[in-house]
């Protein structure tokens, strides 16, 4: 299949790891979208790694939105390169 993606994963480097392990950035050389997206969520956002790194150029996974929801305002001012927009994937059950 020729447009299969073609994907690199790293860590991003001096992030605190979190319950989801280490922040990554995944560069994808055959996107469908040549857009660049942060995803910040929860265990549900692992299902739906393959979709973002399928689809887009760039994706920083940028770890549990429980760490990071509050702090991602600073680090989007902070950033060299601001993403052209951010997911949050935030699954919540009663039972």
């Amino acid at each position: 299949m020729s447009n299969k993606p073609v994907l690199v994963e790293k860590e991003v480097p001096d992030e605190q790891k979190t319950a989801f392990g280490a922040s990554t950035f995944v560069v994808n050389d055959k996107p469908l979208s040549g857009r660049y997206v942060w995803v910040v969520g929860d265990f549900f956002a692992g299902t739906l790694k393959q979709y973002f790194n399928a689809t887009f150029k760039e994706v920083r996974y940028v770890g549990h939105w429980a760490q990071k929801l509050n702090t991602l305002p600073e680090e989007l001012m902070k950033a060299e390169r601001k993403p052209d927009f951010i997911v949050i994937v935030r699954v919540e059950r009663s039972f």
